[in-house]
């Protein structure tokens, strides 16, 4: 991971959760389709701020658990604030680069809420996370795609904004699943706008 990520979000910390309601969206489907219950542990791989934090918990209820790890100290910092705010005693949060974490611990589901897509080994974060993914758990991927139908006359300038901000929309994810033999599922939005993918193990 680079320090330009570090440095993007350095600037965006303080007021992230104020702006990405506006081009993020069905992140509470993608929580929906982890299949949480009561006492699950769940790795948040890029938790950012802890937006998805309260969803999180609400499924898993305090005999759960919770670990976010994130690159950026700066938004580790916004996470603590939720958590001392909310007297949450089941998170924790981890600053670690995501392609290569190593924590002490296996989960029922990791999620990524677009974060997969700003990781340029983004294979080797998949990989490590696999191997922290309990039997018959759930890794959940929301991230951005690529529009269809009509809409599809916006992606070379839609294209062209997220690359701008540090996000490849073009990963072939489909295709490195299949070469690792992974049981998954791809749904996209009906305007294509964003994906979620879930792997099964």
């Amino acid at each position: 991971m680079s320090t330009k990520i570090q440095d993007f979000y350095r600037l965006h910390s303080g007021f992230y959760d104020l702006t990405r309601w506006f081009f993020l969206f069905n992140r509470k489907k993608a929580v929906k389709a982890m299949k949480l219950k009561q006492g699950d542990t769940v790795i948040y791989v890029g938790c950012g701020t802890g937006h998805n934090f309260s969803q999180i918990l609400r499924r898993i209820s305090k005999t759960g658990r919770l670990i976010g790890i994130d690159y950026s100290p700066d938004m580790l910092n916004q996470a603590r604030k939720k958590i001392r705010k909310n007297n949450w005693k089941n998170i924790k949060v981890v600053q670690a680069d995501a392609t290569n974490y190593k924590l002490n611990t296996k989960a029922n589901a990791i999620l990524y809420s677009f974060s997969l897509s700003m990781f340029p080994d983004w294979r080797q974060s998949l990989k490590a996370s696999y191997k922290h993914l309990k039997n018959r758990g759930r890794i959940a991927i929301i991230d951005f795609s690529e529009f269809n139908g009509v809409l599809r006359l916006l992606n070379p300038v839609f294209n062209w904004w997220l690359y701008k901000h540090s996000v490849n929309n073009k990963q072939e994810i489909a295709q490195f699943l299949k070469k690792m033999h992974w049981k998954h599922s791809i749904k996209e939005t009906r305007t294509g706008y964003n994906k979620i993918i879930v792997i099964f193990k």
